[in-house]
């Protein structure tokens, strides 16, 4: 790529635009300046050009892009794919292994009130009356799952 071209004509080549599309860009504030020999610096019009390309609109839809530009969005949209499938497996990862914790902990509460209702309660529930069988079922109940709860209160390793 030439560094410097003497007029429009040449710059519009040298960008791979049309001699219009690039008229646009000279209607725009801040655009560069021409040397004092009435020379055109290529990468600065590029540069300008690149970074004011939304701002003009052409009688197609839009300035035609460049291959080095074109590549360069192809990246980004590889790199955003490849991104999503990393994010996309660590969800997973993370959605197992909080299942796989939640399913553990749920078998201990199993195992805690089946150990309940086999062992403990039987021989503290014998021979008494309904009323109290149900006060006593409903306190220890509560109580196993309380002590269950606070085991595995947030911030709580465990």
């Amino acid at each position: 790529m030439k560094r410097f071209v003497r007029n429009k004509v040449e710059l519009a080549k040298a960008l791979s635009i049309s001699r219009k599309g690039l008229q646009r860009f000279f209607e725009l504030p801040n655009h560069p300046e021409s040397k004092s020999d009435g020379r055109l610096e290529v990468k600065a019009w590029a540069r300008f050009i690149s970074a004011n390309a939304g701002r003009i609109e052409t009688g197609t839809s839009g300035i035609p892009m460049s291959p080095k530009d074109a590549a360069r969005i192809r990246l980004m949209e590889l790199q955003i794919q490849r991104e999503e499938v990393k994010l996309n497996k660590e969800r997973g990862d993370l959605i197992n292994e909080a299942g796989a914790v939640f399913k553990g902990r749920l078998d201990m509460l199993f195992t805690r009130l089946e150990r309940l209702l086999r062992f403990d309660l039987p021989p503290v529930l014998e021979q008494r009356p309904a009323r109290q069988i149900s006060e006593t079922l409903r306190a220890r109940l509560i109580g196993t799952w309380n002590d269950w709860c606070r085991e595995y209160a947030p911030g709580r390793k465990g």
